[in-house]
């Protein structure tokens, strides 16, 4: 005889629809505010989750996780019904009971899960609300797709605006400028120039005029789809625009996910080198002649499409060097290792993490390893020390570039823990309750590699609402 509705069913159908509007409410220790993406946090309760309060979110489209919008966390979090539970997913009759508390806490009437023996009636009803839920999760899952499709699509349309007014503009000078002033020798770069893939508009169409040297960010069908944006005044110096919160000096337009800025051209028998911002990948273009790709951040380099990335490949040395930046948060550190790893694994090309280290640029970085002055080190503060110095290091990089993954336990499946005879009694009291687990990764914006599918689909909805639209590569 069945025994209600399932418990994972019951909490996202019935439960988290009513939770989340009631958040500010049912969890005050957080002092949520409502933001255009859903929930965003105050305060970090008891310092749990450890980092900023407004990087605690909880997402519209993902209301069953609290979201960590931090990179140095894999951008995870904590399911509602795990932070219920001291922070640990529940499992058996816990969950069960957790769900309770939950509906409770909500207000939702819980009997439904009580595990009472149904009549006929009973379960016709039950299992009608089930075919109505999926058919209305399916909907849901739709309309969703649909929406980010169009949104992705907006998005890239506008940052394919702007490269269009870059290159019709066509005057670089300001943005020779801004590299000028960070240390860059225009006239030692390949060609005598700036990267055909730094632009710069004179209006990135603000209320006000404000000015921008842009980064092109290709994706895997080397069309453009996002630009980080510099921000200068008239002569390339850099400043702060407000998008309603404090002024930052660059910020990206468009889907740069799994993308990368190309600086310079591959060329044969010469390797790639693979970095975070388009500054440094400039830097260390000027320095080594090679072909760079920026990523525009660490979750960026760790994402690259390797599809991308391996058609790059087939033109040059199948060498890779990953320039990761030395953080004291050791974020870049921990970016460079897994993408170089990810790349000998997956592409199976010979890689070579390098970091600016006490013993390539000791008047930044400590015995340590550790930046002396408390900030970030990258490669164009060591370039702009001694560029003869790094030269010899990334050419030293380029002969003992590997195989062999620096964590060999990185890439190997993890068999699960033999649950205990005391929990598989819990489980199996608790599987006619629940049913079928829920094992579906929730995963919040801005990880992870973004999926290819909702990235095609935005291709096909600017050709149907763009096209004719071509803006050539560089």
């Amino acid at each position: 005889m069945s025994s209600g509705m399932r418990p994972s069913d019951f909490f996202e159908h019935e439960v988290l629809p009513v939770l989340f509007e009631q958040l500010p409410s049912v969890y005050p220790e957080f002092g949520f505010k409502r933001t255009v993406k859903g929930w965003e946090a105050t305060q970090d309760p008891g310092g749990m989750f450890g980092v900023r309060p407004d990087r605690i979110l909880v997402h519209r489209d993902y209301p069953f996780y609290i979201s960590i919008a931090e990179a140095r966390n894999n951008g995870l979090g904590m399911p509602i019904l795990a932070y219920e539970n001291g922070g640990a997913m529940p499992k058996g009759k816990a969950y069960v009971d957790i769900v309770r508390r939950v509906a409770e806490k909500a207000g939702v009437d819980a009997s439904v899960i009580s595990g009472k023996k149904l009549t006929p009636a009973e379960e016709r009803e039950i299992e009608e609300r089930r075919r109505e839920m999926r058919e209305q999760a399916e909907m849901r899952a739709r309309e969703r797709a649909k929406n980010q499709a169009q949104e992705d699509a907006r998005e890239i349309g506008k940052s394919r605006e702007l490269i269009a007014k870059a290159v019709e503009f066509g005057d670089r000078t300001v943005a020779e400028r801004y590299y000028r002033n960070r240390g860059r020798k225009i006239e030692d770069m390949p060609g005598g120039e700036l990267p055909k893939s730094v632009l710069y508009v004179p209006d990135c169409g603000f209320k006000d005029m404000t000015r921008a040297v842009l980064g092109v960010v290709i994706d895997e069908r080397f069309e453009p789809c996002a630009v980080q944006r510099a921000f200068v005044d008239n002569v390339g110096k850099p400043i702060g625009v407000s998008f309603g919160g404090d002024p930052v000096r660059k910020a990206t337009l468009g889907r740069p996910y799994g993308g990368l800025c190309l600086i310079g051209e591959p060329v044969e028998g010469v390797p790639i080198v693979l970095c975070e911002g388009v500054e440094t990948g400039v830097a260390i273009h000027e320095c080594t002649g090679w072909c760079v790709g920026a990523c525009i951040s660490a979750g960026g380099l760790e994402q690259v499409s390797l599809r991308l990335l391996g058609q790059l490949l087939e033109r040059t040395a199948r060498v890779v060097i990953i320039a990761g930046d030395l953080d004291v948060s050791m974020r870049g550190q921990e970016a460079c290792a897994f993408a170089a790893d990810r790349i000998r694994h997956e592409l199976e090309v010979h890689a070579a993490e390098l970091l600016p280290t006490h013993l390539n640029t000791p008047e930044l970085v400590s015995r340590e390893e550790l930046p002396l002055e408390g900030k970030s080190v990258d490669w164009e503060d060591a370039i702009n020390l001694d560029i003869d110095r790094v030269r010899a290091v990334f050419e030293g990089a380029r002969l003992g570039a590997t195989l062999r993954l620096s964590d060999p336990e990185r890439f190997e499946p993890k068999p699960e823990p033999e649950p205990s005879p005391e929990e598989e009694q819990a489980d199996e009291a608790a599987e006619e309750q629940q049913g079928e687990r829920d094992t579906r990764k929730y995963r919040p914006y801005g990880t992870g590699v973004y999926p290819k599918n909702q990235l095609d689909a935005a291709h096909e909805f600017l050709k149907s609402h763009y096209a004719p639209e071509h803006i050539e590569r560089g």
